[in-house]
């Protein structure tokens, strides 16, 4: 009786799986908001390269969004969601975990955040997030990796207390603020501040170099096998 039960519970779970949907934007949709809006949980939203002038929100839904190739550099560089000046390009409500994802965009023209998660743990991959007034990606909890952050008006990362890893940090105003997880194999270039700010976490094999006013600030971290060049190393 109990296998059968179990056995019943796996098939419903695989079958909630299968019957989750592939939406094509701009094939299904025009914007990729109203994709969001038409799916359902663990449902995958499939962008096609072009400019989209929008603002989304994942409403707390656990559903991914990704470009066509989100390993291809150019496939990212060519899938662009535009803030417009306005607002933040990408919100999470702050609900969302590891089953929601967004993987193969360039984020860019936020008139505040990049992306602004209010402590999700989505996971963000293989985004470049550039050239926002405000920070690049804000109170983001979840896992960050593979991602070029640069040029935003303030943080490239700032209150991000998940896993970053193998990401590039550069000319931003400041690296990383208040990052409190692992921070490990990212280069953290060429800001016009602090590389990282406050900090305590473990920070392990980063190359911090070429920030403009400090590598690391007011860090109580355990710091491991980084190199830090050109300004002193100030816990």
């Amino acid at each position: 009786m109990r296998s059968s039960v179990f056995a019943i519970a796996v098939a419903l779970l695989f079958s909630a799986d299968g019957l989750a949907d592939e939406i094509q934007v701009p094939a299904d949709y025009p914007t990729i908001q109203e994709a969001i809006i038409a799916a359902v949980q663990l449902d995958t939203i499939v962008v096609s390269p072009g400019t989209y002038p929008e603002n989304i929100h994942y409403q707390g839904k656990l559903i991914r969004i990704r470009s066509v190739d989100p390993e291809d550099p150019a496939v990212v560089a060519s899938t662009v969601i535009d803030g417009g000046g306005s607002g933040t390009t990408v919100t999470f409500s702050g609900v969302e975990d590891s089953n929601a994802t967004l993987a193969g965009f360039t984020i860019t023209n936020a008139g505040a955040n990049g992306i602004a998660g209010s402590g999700s743990t989505a996971v963000i991959s293989f985004c470049n997030v550039i050239e926002n007034a405000q920070n690049g990606i804000l109170d983001c909890d979840g896992v960050v990796s593979d991602c070029s952050i640069s040029g935003n008006g303030s943080f490239g990362l700032q209150l991000c207390d998940g896993l970053i890893t193998r990401s590039a940090v550069s000319g931003n105003r400041h690296g990383l603020g208040a990052c409190h997880g692992v921070i490990d194999d990212n280069t953290i270039s060429e800001n016009t501040d602090d590389g990282l700010l406050g900090c305590n976490g473990t920070i392990s094999r980063c190359t911090v170099r070429g920030n403009l006013d400090r590598g690391l600030e007011s860090c109580d971290a355990n710091i491991v096998s980084c190199v830090i060049r050109r300004r002193a190393l100030i816990i």
